[in-house]
């Protein structure tokens, strides 16, 4: 009973990260893609600059985690080896 609790729990939490993951994500891709904009206008990133640099500072960050989130994952693979 509690075991499955547990899991239940688990799953729950896990499904709501990856929904909010993959919101983010969606996110970042289309704020890239204002930037970028079509090649017959002047990109976003030209007319609004600190658009871009919070972009950038966040993209940083992104990267950040999932190298953080990569490294994890590695150490779990790494300890269920054991």
């Amino acid at each position: 009973m509690v075991e499955r609790n547990h899991r239940s729990f688990v799953r729950a939490t896990f499904d709501s990260l990856i929904s909010d993951i993959t919101r983010e994500v969606d996110n970042f891709m289309r704020d890239l893609d204002l930037l970028a904009g079509p090649e017959t206008e002047t990109p976003e990133a030209q007319r609004y600059p600190e658009f871009a640099r919070r972009l950038r500072v966040r993209l940083v960050q992104a990267d950040r985690v999932l190298v953080q989130c990569a490294q994890a994952a590695r150490k779990l693979r790494e300890a269920r080896e054991v």
